[in-house]
């Protein structure tokens, strides 16, 4: 079911259930471990009738495999390759360290077959086994999903997420991943950049598996989500409806995407919109519609997707400094420009890409 006009984007999940009553429970990764071990856990803090699935993250990259089916999966931790003892200590003790976290609910098929995810995301070496910890010591990097083949590979998330919004049903699984992996991703990069209380610069220390951090004085610090606008802008004139695609400074000469900026203090989504479209292009907005969002946990934000008509499409310009080029492109200009590779828009894994080929009607050629 879809609930904006854009639908399902990447790394946008099915999961529903975040379960943050269980998860705040002190015991809670205690029990999750136990799971793993094979034991029967208590129901009331258990609701899951299969086992967690174990995944080791490094970075912002993933630990992936091929399945038997051929599909590009995160590698499922086997109990022999876990240093159990270790996972016991660490959850018990819950040192300043502590690199074990709770990621989700990953649902493939129904909420009956739901499992949950742990997610090792720090000091792999004395949580896993020798074997194991070897092996993702020496695991490739796989520049793209082709590269992995017949051992397990670090996939970056920006590599996986293209697989995580196709809604057809022979890619279930790679969508159930989505919103996994993009909490699990958001959660590692706050982690490394939360170890100090930036009030007092004492060590804090993980709580809530994983979903918080406590300093010394008892307070209780969250991780932050910072919301960014990203739009798309059109116009009709000269008798036909024209898209405004914006190349930055920052990037080659050919790549156009869409207009982006992050929300201000005292700011509407709204205003943003407005303010950044006039900001980088003189655009002047007569209207704009809610598109759909994104979680980007690069590192932690979240992209809200908006349309808007240009008022002065004639008067538009770049500003010169964060964006060097804009142009006008009619449907068939945009679409020959992009297979002939006169101009390269964004990839698949980005709200961007999904805002331009709704717009177009059709998919662009992939790079």
């Amino acid at each position: 079911m879809n609930f904006s006009p854009l639908g399902t984007t990447p790394l946008s999940g099915t999961t529903m259930r975040r379960f943050d009553e269980l998860r705040n429970r002190d015991d809670f990764l205690s029990h999750l471990v136990e799971a793993v071990a094979g034991k029967t856990p208590d129901a009331a803090i258990y609701p899951w009738s299969e086992t967690p699935v174990v995944i080791a993250v490094q970075g912002e990259c993933i630990l992936m495999q091929r399945n038997a089916a051929g599909r590009v999966v995160p590698q499922e931790l086997q109990l022999e390759q876990l240093n159990l003892e270790a996972l016991r200590t660490h959850v018990t003790d819950q040192p300043s360290t502590s690199s074990l976290i709770y990621s989700g609910e990953l649902v493939v098929d129904t909420l009956d077959s739901a499992r949950p995810v742990l997610a090792i995301i720090g000091d792999h070496e004395s949580l896993l086994s020798h074997e194991c910890w070897t092996e993702l010591k020496d695991a490739q990097r796989a520049s793209s999903l082709a590269d992995i083949e017949n051992t397990p590979a670090l996939v970056h998330l920006r590599t996986f997420a293209p697989l995580s919004f196709d809604v057809l049903a022979e890619n279930r699984v790679e969508r159930a991943w989505g919103d996994i992996l993009s909490a699990t991703i958001a959660l590692n990069n706050w982690h490394q950049r939360a170890s100090f209380d930036p009030a007092t610069g004492q060590p804090t220390r993980i709580i809530k598996s994983g979903w918080a951090r406590l300093t010394p004085e008892g307070r209780e610090i969250f991780p932050r989500t910072d919301p960014a606008v990203i739009t798309v802008v059109s116009a009709t004139f000269d008798g036909e409806e024209r898209i405004l695609l914006g190349n930055a400074q920052a990037w080659g000469k050919n790549r156009f995407s869409t207009f982006a900026g992050f929300v201000e203090v005292g700011e509407s989504l709204e205003n943003t919109v407005e303010r950044e479209l006039f900001e980088e292009a003189g655009v002047r907005v007569e209207a704009m519609q809610y598109m759909g969002s994104q979680p980007w946990p690069f590192p932690r934000s979240l992209m809200l997707g908006y349309s808007a008509v240009a008022a002065n499409p004639h008067e538009v310009q770049a500003d010169g400094e964060e964006i060097a080029e804009i142009r006008w492109f009619t449907r068939d200009e945009l679409r020959t420009a992009c297979s002939n590779g006169e101009i390269s828009v964004p990839q698949r894994s980005s709200i961007s890409r999904k805002l331009i080929e709704h717009w177009v009607g059709c998919p662009l050629p992939v790079e």
